[in-house]
């Protein structure tokens, strides 16, 4: 019986995904790796191997596949020197930011204090002038308070005719 014209064959594949993790000391690679490292270490093979078989992996998930001495120094260094350093600098430069921000809203309320003061005499002087040409339907420019951006003074019409 074959497929007829139109017929699709699906075909399925097991996915890699589904595929279970295998257990770190079910490895006969790893132990091997281990054992010459505890070996190097000063560690009998026989009594790491018979160690090794006991550490459950799927327990220890918080741990990297390099299980080690040198990870383990590695980790302890990181949490006893290197977070804390980091955690100092990491305050030391929040309150640096602090600082600058109010150093730098006060030299604003500087800047702006002053040049809202000389642009509210240039306003009224400019004002005046053009009142005495002629130009009679102008309004009188308005400046606001003096905590406000030097670029929200606005007119209260813009025309001059």
């Amino acid at each position: 019986m074959g497929m007829s014209y139109g017929e699709v064959a699906a075909v399925r594949f097991a996915l890699h995904d589904n595929k279970r993790p295998r257990a770190l000391y079910a490895s006969s690679q790893y132990l091997d790796l281990f054992a010459e490292k505890a070996e190097r270490l000063g560690v009998d093979r026989k009594a790491f191997a018979k160690n090794f078989t006991k550490v459950d992996g799927a327990q220890l998930r918080h741990l990297s596949a390099g299980f080690s001495r040198e990870f383990i120094d590695y980790f302890n260094h990181r949490e006893n020197v290197v977070l804390p350093e980091a955690a100092k600098k990491l305050e030391d430069m929040k309150h640096s930011v602090e600082e600058l921000r109010q150093e730098r809203q006060k030299l604003e309320e500087l800047l702006l204090g002053d040049s809202l003061a000389n642009e509210s005499k240039i306003l009224a002087e400019w004002y005046d002038t053009l009142h005495a040409l002629g130009i009679k339907k102008i309004k009188k420019p308005i400046a606001l308070d003096d905590h406000k951006p030097k670029y929200h003074l606005r007119f209260k019409n813009l025309s001059y005719f």
